[in-house]
């Protein structure tokens, strides 16, 4: 997973090899008035010429770089190795102390740690509140992914951090200051001030409350929306099926009857003659039954 390092830092040492591809070296920040961190960089001029000034011993310089812990390295002493991306040189200092006091802003991607019984290891102190994480990152040194450790620290009143679902099977991209590193349960731990917490997997949006009150809203609407159209189609269904019986009905009777008023001195009759609906009706025949009828009375 990607790291990010930013600090003012002074040089402390600074080698070239022989065709000057590579440069390295050891440089330190003031973490207080008292205490100074040590780490060890290198950067390549023929990929970074354009981003990175030029720098030597005794240079503040603003870096910013990945960065890994090592431990345990044939060439490194154990502590932040940083691959430089970016370097602004500042001025001339005749020490360290010319420092100001100042921690590294980093960012990096992680994961919740886990106790024995499958759950988050989240705990409160001093109205802090603590949660530890991991993440699996390359190492240039040794090229190969090493587990590094980071305690996340924040303040519990803080409003921004209650709006924050965490959640074991969440990727999690976090800023912040680094505050300490230390040795527990022989594990190097990151202790960080987090500034800034987003969520990097998708199950942890499908988790969110907040986006699934959102999503709940949109799937309602689209349920909505499906069922008008269901009701739609079947009225539109049923008025096709009564139009098409009616049609078939009208396909079966290829006749129609129609009535005609016969009148005689004696009775009043009327009787159904059957005839086709495609003709119009033929009164005339009617009209000369009835005069014969009369002429022979």
């Amino acid at each position: 997973m990607s790291t990010s390092l930013s600090v003012e830092a002074y040089i402390v040492s600074c080698k070239r090899n022989t065709n000057h591809t590579v440069i390295s070296g050891t440089a330190g920040y003031r973490k207080s008035q008292t205490e100074c961190v040590i780490f060890s960089y290198k950067y390549f001029p023929q990929t970074s010429m354009k981003h990175i000034d030029n720098f030597f011993e005794r240079d503040i310089v603003n870096i910013t770089g990945k960065f890994t812990y090592v431990q345990n390295d044939q060439f490194l002493p154990d502590g932040i190795f940083v691959v430089i991306h970016q370097a602004t040189l500042q001025r001339k200092a005749s020490s360290i102390n010319d420092l100001r006091c100042s921690i590294p802003f980093i960012t990096f991607s992680c994961q919740l740690s886990l106790n024995t019984k499958n759950q988050p290891i989240m705990y409160n102190q001093n109205e802090t509140s603590f949660i530890n994480t991991y993440s699996s990152i390359y190492c240039h040194s040794s090229s190969s992914f090493r587990d590094h450790y980071f305690t996340l620290s924040y303040k519990s009143s803080n409003p921004y951090f209650r709006t924050i679902w965490w959640n074991k099977a969440t990727l999690y991209s976090i800023n912040g200051f680094l505050n300490d590193i230390f040795l527990e349960d022989e594990k190097i731990i990151f202790l960080i001030e987090i500034c800034a917490v987003d969520h990097v997997s998708l199950n942890s949006l499908k988790r969110s409350p907040i986006i699934s009150q959102v999503k709940e809203k949109e799937e309602k609407k689209e349920k909505e929306e499906d069922n008008k159209d269901d009701i739609d189609e079947y009225l539109e269904t049923k008025k096709t099926a009564k139009k098409r019986k009616n049609m078939d009905s009208a396909e079966m009777l290829p006749y129609a009857t129609t009535t005609f008023p016969i009148t005689t001195p004696y009775v009043n009759m009327t009787i159904n003659i059957p005839c086709f609906s495609h003709y119009p009706h033929n009164t005339h025949n009617t009209h000369n039954t009835h005069n014969s009828h009369n002429s022979r009375n």
